[in-house]
């Protein structure tokens, strides 16, 4: 058994306005959810918590924190420690461009940042150095000698 179905001009054109109309919607739900991705991404502060990166590694005698820090000079970074909380805040400041340059693209983030982390070990605050090196900061946080993982040796 065969069925014809015959649409008419009038079905097909409402079909294919319906069609276009929906991909313009999307187009135009596109290009505000990017403003709205691009002005948000203009606050750059701690409530984005994405910046800087940081890994965390124990080893035994401290905790060391890695922190990628590209383009931010050691004069615009403060590094504090206080009661089991580092915390890391500074500035990254925009490139300076000739009066002749004009910036055709900006996807690097610049501002001020803050980002806290908990130590889960008791530290020897007055033992704690950083390095800033090649955009990558390493903060070394020795522990309390009543953390440190002691060997015994057994008497016989």
């Amino acid at each position: 058994m065969v069925v014809l179905i015959n649409i008419s001009h009038e079905v097909e054109d409402h079909m294919f306005w319906t069609l276009s109309n929906t991909f313009e919607e999307m187009d135009t739900l596109r290009r505000e959810m990017e403003e709205l991705f691009n002005r948000s991404q203009r606050v750059f502060t701690a409530s984005g918590r994405n910046f800087p990166l940081i890994n965390i590694y124990n080893h035994p005698e401290e905790v060391r924190v890695v922190a990628e820090l590209p383009g931010v000079q050691k004069e615009d970074l403060d590094i504090s420690y206080t009661k089991g909380v580092l915390k890391l805040s500074g500035q990254r400041k925009a490139a300076e461009l000739s009066e002749k340059s004009v910036q055709i693209r900006s996807e690097r983030k610049t501002g001020n940042f803050e980002k806290t982390v908990k130590i889960p070990f008791e530290i020897d605050a007055d033992k704690i150095h950083a390095e800033l090196k090649n955009g990558v900061l390493q903060i070394g946080l020795p522990k309390a000698e009543t953390v440190r993982t002691r060997q015994i040796q057994i008497q016989a």
